[in-house]
């Protein structure tokens, strides 16, 4: 059960006991008060501008063998230096949009540091703060509060991002607390020590945490971090553009191999989106002991294709970014929904755009939206949709989301989502600035990335192909950007608890857990390093993702021979071991392109993902995934039975409708029973058409019909 008045709390105290376990690990991360800055790395003296950005460019090709932040801001100090001897870019054009949002988000920073400064001289949190506080202080403060919570509500509705509604939270109860104590203070006339004293008790009294400020440190610096991001015409760089570099470069490495050999830019998009689904679990709830559950929180692309989990959302996000650097558009396909009196974008799936149409991708369904019978079981392959629907032959003919004479989405249904889809367009506000356009424009040869992209360009293109489908601004890209921003450094103690377990497996190093007495591993984090090296496809070789994935697996007789290994240290590598696991049986079915692909191979795919996952109890965390493609591997040996009662197993995500859709389609096409719906189409369509059908069917897709998860910090 989702307790969303408890959510704050849940997120704190999570974060608090997964970090505690990191620390133990690695020891407690070094606590700064300011944020770090991003370019102030200088260039050796005698260097060519040339030699400055060749420089930066390598540091971001080889974040494999760093594992953490260092090397990339120092790559981003690098770029700033580089990019101060560039002329300006005089092609470009600002977006009116992005440049009312940085003016509104810096005028909340703005107003959030001056409440800093009140709350400081109210409640005096150290020697270093004013003394002299007055009651009339204690209604500024409350006044202020009020002002942030309007500024807060005015950008809500063109971002859209559900995490302010958390912020809004927090200074709608300052408001309330300080406006009642503002009355006391003026009744009795208190003196700036009882001031001071009432203030700290109260904000202990009323925060899940003592450290109110430092919270409120934190929602201020990811403030300003976020208002960066929308500095257009800046040519400084900041940390958030080196994630947005690494996650073009890392879709990019993907994207050369997974698009597949096709030179037909609807093939590589079918390949991208296989990868996408395979590649990405399902996870949209982050489970409590208690048995309540928060919802996971929304992530940039790149965090996605890391930790390889991530939502519906993250599914459009990812595919979208590689498309992207294939240099092929695509936007989000939607519905406007509520969540607790907000509206909500409910994506369900994708629309790609070739020669003038939008080709459907059925994100929710795991599935391209076919034709009539756009679909056939080949040998080799298993299920292939041949022929993809577009978003115009959907809207003549809303039975195409049928699928099927059974197991289908009602006619109903699909005509109320064909008539109610919008479309959501994806516009990073890092990739519209001019100094995104500057390096594009200057990477060349095997170094090119696509790091551009003009909004205003992007819709025309779109409206083009669709010009009587309603558009907005997709918020789900705002959204992974904030919570980036939250989990900065400084951050990472409040927010980002759903990824910390992840962090502290790939921040293991076996080299230093071990001593001479055990086998001595070659590379430093090598689960990061595998993760990074199967982005770029080197998979073989002793410094290959292969090898670096295989160390970092470690074996209970390991664990028992390691010195000082205690229960967290042993959970950590628990874990890292089942992840190191499925992620090498990903490899291994990646060998099914491979013309020389045999027996061998298949058994390390069974071995993978059902000996070292579903069979280990840690394995829980990737179950989804090992289902899944053992579900496919079957279904590519022509095992149709095996892949049919794989993809039956069942899951709390959205997906499972999507499995269940295909097995039925595999099960049609084989002519093999599934469930009761093994009898003839023909007769029962002809007979008793009008009785009372008793035979078990098969849940239908949701299409989105389900209540979404409550929104973050309500």
């Amino acid at each position: 059960m989702f307790k969303p008045q408890n959510l704050s709390v849940c997120r704190i105290y999570c974060g608090l006991i997964l970090l505690i376990c990191l620390c133990l690990l690695t020891g407690c991360p070094d606590k700064k008060k300011n944020r770090p800055q991003y370019g102030t790395e200088g260039s050796a003296g005698g260097q060519t501008n040339d030699d400055v950005f060749r420089q930066s460019l390598d540091m971001i090709n080889q974040l494999e063998n760093h594992y953490g932040r260092e090397m990339l801001n120092q790559a981003m100090g690098r770029l700033d230096n580089w990019v101060a001897g560039m002329p300006k870019d005089e092609t470009w054009k600002p977006s009116s949009f992005y440049v009312e949002t940085e003016k509104r988000l810096n005028e909340i920073h703005t107003e959030m540091v001056t409440f800093q400064t009140l709350l400081r001289k109210i409640a005096r949190f150290s020697e270093d703060d004013p003394a002299d506080a007055v009651p009339e202080d204690i209604q500024a403060a409350a006044d202020k509060a009020g002002q942030i919570v309007e500024l807060f509500a005015k950008s809500y509705a063109p971002l859209g991002i559900q995490q302010f509604m958390e912020i809004v939270a927090l200074f709608m109860d300052y408001r309330q607390n300080l406006s009642n104590f503002a009355n006391v203070a003026k009744q009795q006339n208190l003196s700036a020590a009882k001031i001071n004293d009432f203030v700290k008790k109260l904000l202990i009294r009323q925060t899940p945490l003592p450290q109110s400020l430092e919270q409120l440190n934190h929602y201020t610096l990811a403030m300003e971090i976020f208002a960066e991001a929308f500095r257009g015409d800046s040519l400084s760089f900041r940390g958030i553009d080196g994630d947005y570099i690494k996650q073009a470069l890392w879709c990019r490495n993907v994207s050369q191999w997974a698009r597949g050999k096709s030179q037909l830019d609807l093939e590589r998009a079918k390949e991208l989106f296989d990868w996408t689904i395979r590649n990405i679990v399902l996870k949209s709830r982050f489970d409590l002991p208690d048995g309540s559950f928060i919802p996971t929180m929304p992530q940039p692309a790149w965090q996605a294709m890391l930790y390889g989990q991530g939502t519906l959302s993250d599914w459009c996000s990812v595919f979208i970014a590689l498309l992207r650097q294939q240099r092929i558009d695509a936007c989000v396909l939607g519905i406007i929904g509520e969540s607790q009196g907000f509206p909500r974008q409910l994506p369900w799936g994708v629309g790609v755009l070739i020669d003038g149409e939008l080709y459907v991708f059925f994100a929710e369904l795991g599935m391209p939206l076919t034709q009539e019978n756009g679909y056939e079981l080949k040998e080799g392959e298993g299920l292939v949709f041949t022929k993809i629907a577009t978003l115009s032959q959907l809207k003549n003919n809303p039975s195409l989301l049928t699928f099927s004479s059974k197991n289908s989405i009602p006619l109903e249904s699909a005509e109320k989502l064909v008539e109610n889809t919008r479309i959501f367009l994806p516009v990073d506000p890092i990739a519209h600035s001019m100094r995104m356009k500057i390096i594009e424009n200057e990477l060349k040869g095997t170094d090119k990335l696509v790091l551009h992209n003009s909004p205003s360009e992007f819709r025309e293109r779109i409206k083009k192909a669709a010009p009587d489908v309603d558009m907005a601004v997709w918020h789900y890209d705002f959204e992974g950007l904030f919570e980036n921003c939250l989990i900065e450094k400084e951050t990472a103690s409040i927010h980002g608890t759903q990824h910390v377990l992840q962090d502290a497996a790939f921040q293991l190093s076996i080299r230093q857990l071990s001593d001479k007495q055990l086998s001595i591993r070659k590379h430093s984090n090598p689960l990061w390093k595998g993760r990074l090296l199967y982005f770029a496809n080197k998979i073989s070789g002793e410094d290959g993702a292969a090898n670096c994935l295989q160390e970092a697996r470690v074996t209970d007789r390991e664990m028992s021979e390691l010195p000082s290994m205690d229960q967290l240290q042993y959970a950590v590598c628990r874990f890292a071991t089942v992840t190191a696991g499925y992620w090498l049986g990903t490899l291994a079915y990646n060998s099914y392109s491979n013309e020389e692909f045999g027996q061998k191979d298949s058994n390390a795919v069974r071995n993978y993902f059902q000996k070292q996952v579903l069979q280990n109890p840690v394995g829980a965390f990737w179950r989804n995934g090992a289902t899944y493609h053992l579900a496919r591997a079957a279904e590519r040996e022509g095992k149709y039975e095996e892949a049919i009662q794989y993809y039956s197993v069942e899951t709390q995500e959205v997906d499972f409708s999507g499995r269940l859709l295909r097995a039925s389609l595999i099960a049609k096409l084989a002519g093999i029973s599934f469930g009761q719906e093994n009898q003839n189409d023909a007769q029962n369509s002809d007979q008793n058409s009008d009785s009372e059908k008793t035979e078990e069917k098969i849940e239908p897709p949701s299409i989105s019909e389900q209540p979404p998860l409550e929104p973050i910090g309500t």
